[in-house]
């Protein structure tokens, strides 16, 4: 990440967040760092800056882009050359990962060469987690594969040819870029089986992609060659136009076409009616799920049971052309930076800043399994840039009150923007879930998986999916893994008889138990939160059936309590005990084989994924995965695996999913803000003693209106710092960078503006009448003002300062937030302190040449110091970004300076003036640099009447003299 060095004197003040501590409450729970966990995506599709050339690929990599940043992990994109598929290379990028011993692979499966799949393999067999998307659903397996995000070619190209073939379509011919992609192949194979079920057939022909009138010259060839030709595949986007033009060149043009992928020339031609539909696998959805599940699996063992993740095939037809959704997909799904109104190729960026995704769950206080689900949420949350919050039960159940919170989740709250829901009980809870989903996407989790089916149909898709584990499924691999080690007669322990989902875990563990030809189950009911009861409750069901030869919990609590009577002796030994989840103290039991094995169903996933599926639904205008269930289990943990699940069962309540954000010294920030504040109130102070002693010569000559403008602008840049010091925001980067340059032009402006007034009157030599007020030197101070106020219109339009992530300086394991400019702001920065330099400059040379003129007027040694102190302040402001990493110092550092600035500059223009006053001395100031003896006389013999700007010299005085009079008298006279 590079190092941000923006040198606008916003951008040079560090603004940070919390301190969070890294606290490992197991020594085997060891802290694993995102910002060292290293990601390798290999594709064989070109890496791109812009959709231009091929809007597929441009989105896939933006939304791996998009997944790497919010998780904060260090995502290397990989990819051939030259952007296409060439085998010996994509090898040598997989042997490299490897050898580089990076934390988890994603590839594409374009090709089924033996090379590159044994290339593949060798990802899992160094002990790296590979996920594949895209191309190659059906090579996963041989390469080794945990799981494949994609669509399968051949069902996309039959669903293509039974479409083809419904419009009457029997001989086809299948239009590829490319005759060595297997999902080419696949698509063309799949239409081909479409159509040979209504006895027609299909032929290949490959074009060259890169050259158009080469690949329409070959279309209308082939078009000539058979005229028999009636129905078509564009196997992906950069043939269609080529085919629609050999097409029109024949006059062919009504004839049935289907294109797989899409460009903006491939929906113009679905809008026009030239495409009968648009088949696509939504491969942004294929990036960001690959890097957050090879992320979460590498972090925290956390990997969903499902083989093949479904993102495609979804059909778009000609009403679908124009939405929203399409143009996202070609700009890549933005997300909103500065500007949260932005639109990018008709498609609207999508604002995280202030919305919620609520996750509405069962829990009960006591129960451990509901903790790695509520930090499941909270991870999702922070990942995601968003609110994620958890809604439980708390101390006992009340579905009730749950339904009702689930129904008037929008309502209560108009920021959720979606919710997961558990379904504990059908009655209640059900249309509560299909009142909220009217207004909001939503997911199951935990329980409901055998509802998901109906309640996709009944809110017409707005229920995306179901995260959990089959439960009888779980309770079937329970109860086959009891027979498997002997066992024939088990009693489940379940503390929530109503509960659907607790019912199937016990009726499969039977059910496999008697299949085996065992006993099968008896079902009794415990209390949670009661091990004394649970224990009692044991002990008399076996003491009443003596078949009883092992017990299941539904839960930890009453599997750990019956645990505990094996180890004491009061269950008869060799008695089986497991149970169903995880948690420290199963571990424990396992390790020291006083348990069996638990089954696992992975709750930090069903806490995470609802809320992740929900959010890309949002982001790309209603995209999700195919598949209605999502599985987070079962999975047995034994003996062998406990060194590996400890965090997991610690759900990692202090360990840190990644780099933490270092934050300034709060006690520094309380100090500076203070001092600020009473800097402030001293201002106030200044302005109310000018206000009052207005009428003294030494605050009448310096012209209160403008000392007053002075002052605010010192208040406004003290202002601007007291905003340093709060949380950093984009707002508040730009708002601070306005108050302090408009704070500055108002000190500076109105210093400059009284210096400009006595030049002009002291360079007034032939002593000519001048109406020089306040009023008609004002614009003089707006100018300065609003030309400070375009420089940071301009700035703040091109490249407005944002609160922007940096890992520069500091620890592997830190990062901050500063306010810095996407290019830099150098030239905004350069061409303010030119501004400013200008400025101060000029008013310079205009006091130099007044400097005959008393120390009333004349602020020549006054406005020296101020540029020496403002240029050393510059030059302490530079050296503190360049050189100090920390960021409490560098925080402490510029504050301090830039606040010393403003401080100098208003106590050099003021504090002498108040020092005359304090002495009693107000009205006794120096008018002229002659002898103050000549002063009375010289107003004698000037001929100037109070109240008269106009002069005739004398002939036997210094002129020098009387232009100091005369001034004199124009002040004194009120014209100013």
């Amino acid at each position: 990440m590079r190092r941000h060095s923006s040198l606008s004197l916003i951008s040079l003040l560090v603004l940070l967040l919390s301190v969070h501590s890294c606290e490992v409450h197991s020594q085997e729970c060891q802290c694993i760092s995102r910002s060292r966990t290293r990601i390798d995506i290999i594709t064989h599709g070109p890496a791109l800056t812009a959709p231009v050339h091929d809007p597929f690929w441009y989105d896939f990599q933006q939304a791996a882009v998009q997944a790497a940043d919010g998780l904060f992990i260090d995502m290397h994109y990989k990819t051939t050359v030259e952007g296409t598929l060439n085998i010996p290379q994509l090898i040598s990028l997989i042997d490299r990962s490897i050898a580089e011993q990076v934390a988890g692979v994603v590839l594409t499966l374009p090709s089924d060469h033996a090379d590159f799949l044994a290339a593949a393999r060798r990802v899992g067999e160094a002990g790296i987690p590979l996920l594949t998307v895209g191309p190659g659903s059906h090579l996963a397996e041989q390469a080794g594969s945990l799981m494949h995000l994609g669509q399968d070619d051949e069902v996309a190209g039959y669903q293509a040819g039974q479409q083809l073939a419904a419009a009457g379509g029997r001989q086809g011919l299948c239009v590829v870029p490319d005759s060595t992609q297997v999902d080419y192949a696949q698509r063309c194979a799949g239409f081909a089986r479409a159509l040979g079920e209504v006895a027609g057939s299909t032929q290949t022909l490959v074009v060259d992609k890169f050259n158009a009138d080469r690949a329409t010259t070959a279309i209308r060839d082939a078009l000539q060659g058979n005229p028999s030709l009636d129905c078509f595949l564009a196997a992906d986007f950069p043939v269609v136009a080529a085919l629609d033009r050999a097409l029109t060149s024949v006059g062919r043009l009504n004839e049935p076409v289907v294109a797989f992928e899409f460009d903006s020339t491939t929906l113009t031609l679905l809008s026009e009616a030239h495409l009968l539909s648009v088949y696509t696998q939504r491969q942004y959805l294929q990036a960001h799920l690959a890097v957050s599940f090879v992320t979460l699996g590498t972090t925290t063992l956390n990997l969903a049971a499902n083989k093949m993740v479904r993102t495609g095939p979804v059909v778009l037809n000609q009403p679908d052309a124009i939405l929203e959704q399409q143009a996202c997909v070609l700009a890549g799904h933005p997300l909103c930076g500065t500007d949260p109104m932005e639109v990018i190729g008709g498609c609207s960026c999508f604002a995280r800043e202030g919305i919620t995704i609520k996750t509405f769950t069962h829990q009960v206080n006591g129960n451990p399994f509901w903790g790695p689900v509520i930090a499941g949420v909270k991870q999702a949350g922070i990942d995601l840039g968003i609110n994620a919050v958890h809604v439980g039960n708390g101390v006992s159940i009340d579905i009730e009150a749950m339904a009702n919170n689930i129904a008037n989740a929008v309502v209560d709250d108009p920021s959720v923007v979606g919710v997961g829901v558990t379904v504990p009980d059908e009655s209640l809870i059900v249309p509560a879930l299909i009142s909220v989903a009217a207004s909001v996407p939503a997911c199951t989790l935990n329980s409901g998986a055998s509802l998901i089916n109906q309640l996709r149909n009944v809110t017409n898709g707005q229920v995306l999916n179901h995260i959990g584990q089959p439960e009888y499924e779980a309770g079937l691999v329970a109860g086959a893994r009891l027979a498997e080690l002997g066992f024939r007669h088990v009693l489940c322990l379940n503390f929530e008889p109503t509960n659907a989902v607790l019912q199937d875990r016990c009726q499969g563990t039977g059910d496999a138990l008697a299949a085996a030809g065992g006993d099968g189950m008896i079902e009794v009911e415990v209390p949670l939160a009661d091990a004394e009861e649970t224990r009692r409750i044991v002990l008399e069901q076996f003491a009443a059936d003596s078949s009883l030869d092992s017990v299941i919990g539904t839960s930890n609590n009453p599997a750990e309590a019956a645990a505990s009577l094996l180890e004491s002796g009061q269950l008869p030994a060799g008695t089986g005990v497991v149970t169903f989840d995880v948690s420290a103290a199963t571990l424990d039991l396992l390790e020291n084989e006083v348990m069996l094995f638990a089954v696992h169903q992975q709750p930090y996933l069903q806490g995470y994924y609802p809320t992740l599926a929900i959010y890309l639904h949002l982001v790309t205008r209603g995209f999700t995965v195919l598949d209605p269930l999502f599985k987070t289990g079962p999975a047995l943990v034994e003996r062998a695996d406990v060194p590996a699940r400890r965090c997991e069962a610690e759900f990692f309540p202090q360990c840190p999913e990644g780099p933490q954000e270092v934050e300034v010294s709060l006690a520094a920030r309380i100090a500076l803000g203070v001092l600020a504040g009473l800097l402030i109130l001293c201002c106030v102070a200044l302005a109310v003693l000018v206000a009052a002693k207005r009428k003294l010569k030494v605050w009448h000559y310096a012209s209160p209106f403008f000392l007053f403008g002075s002052l605010l602008g010192a208040v406004m840049g003290y202002v601007a710092l007291i905003l340093y010091s709060v949380q950093a925001s984009t707002g508040a980067c730009t708002t601070g960078l306005w108050l302090l340059l408009l704070g500055m032009a108002l000190l500076l402006g109105n210093v400059f503006a009284k210096t400009f007034r006595t030049w002009r009157l002291f360079s007034n030599k032939r002593l000519q009448g001048l109406r020089l007020r306040d009023i008609d030197i004002l614009p003089i101070a707006l100018v300065v003002v609003g030309l400070a106020a375009v420089i940071l219109i301009v700035w703040t339009v091109m490249d407005a300062p944002t609160a922007t992530l940096t890992t520069a300086g500091l620890g592997d394991l830190e990062y901050a937030y500063i306010c810095d400019s996407p290019d830099d702001g150098l030239a905004f920065f350069i061409t303010t302190v030119c501004y400013f330099g200008a400025l101060l400059l000029v008013a310079l040379f205009l006091s130099f040449n007044t400097r005959n003129a008393g120390e009333a007027f004349n602020e020549s040694k006054t406005l020296s110091l101020v540029v020496y102190n403002l240029t050393q302040v510059l030059i302490i402001v530079l050296v503190a970004v360049l050189a100090i990493d920390d960021p409490t110092g560098r925080y402490v550092l510029v504050t301090i300076a830039l606040m010393f600035g403003i401080t100098v500059t208003v106590g050099l223009l003021f504090l002498p003036k108040v020092w005359i006053t304090i002495k009693g001395r107000g009205d006794e100031v120096a008018v002229s640099r002659f002898a103050k003896a000549t002063a009375h006389k010289n107003r004698t013999r000037s001929g100037t009447t109070p109240g008269s700007t106009t002069s005739t010299p004398s002939n036997n005085l210094d002129p020098r003299a009387e232009l100091n009079t005369v001034v004199t008298q124009i002040f004194d006279s009120s014209e100013v």
